[in-house]
């Protein structure tokens, strides 16, 4: 199994950066709006929905000094409030080591 977004195919993202086309899939039309909001507002972070789950990707992954105060470099939440909100935590973090 891949991850959300690997070239295995399983992964559905309907945002996009430019150039890339967004790929059909079986989210709503108010799906797709709250995770172009949410790539917007968290533009380090890779945005997608897969079987049901909102994921986050951090583009650059997290140093070991990052990992040890908490910071992840994947996480799937339920729903798009639950994962702004761990997002929210992510930030806290990199702003506490003064890396925001």
């Amino acid at each position: 199994m891949g991850t959300p977004g690997s070239a295995s195919g399983l992964g559905k993202r309907t945002g996009g950066n430019a150039g890339t086309a967004p790929q059909a899939d079986s989210t709503s039309p108010w799906e797709r709006l709250r995770l172009s909001a949410i790539e917007a507002t968290y533009p380090g972070w890779r945005i997608l929905v897969r079987d049901g789950l909102w994921w986050a990707t951090k583009y650059t992954p997290p140093t070991e000094e990052q990992k040890a105060c908490g910071m992840l470099h994947q996480f799937a939440r339920p729903g798009p409030d639950e994962l702004v909100a761990a997002l929210n935590v992510q930030l806290g973090i990199l702003a506490r080591m003064g890396a925001a």
